[in-house]
């Protein structure tokens, strides 16, 4: 297995702009930091890492960053809802 770390961008129509060597990845497994444009990703498939926007990770290190990209993301309870009945 394979772990990346890939930096995107998003276009004025909210999709993601990936680069191109990671655009026909089969990823195994995503996570995606609440607010910056970066993903972690493990795959079967060997990319080409320019270190810059596409960087090879080793698992432990990929593991982590992982982890600290779930926390990233707020918990339901610390959520303000705007519901309108």
């Amino acid at each position: 297995m394979n772990f990346y770390k890939v930096e995107f961008a998003i276009n004025e129509k909210n999709q993601y702009l990936y680069p191109k060597d990671v655009k026909s990845v089969e990823w195994k497994q995503i996570v995606y930091h609440h607010k910056d444009p970066v993903m972690i990703g493990s795959t079967d498939k060997e990319i080409k890492a320019d270190e810059s926007r596409i960087k090879r990770l080793e698992p432990e290190e990929a593991r982590k960053l992982m982890e600290s990209f779930k926390e990233s993301h707020p918990k339901v309870e610390e959520q303000e809802f705007n519901i309108k009945l």
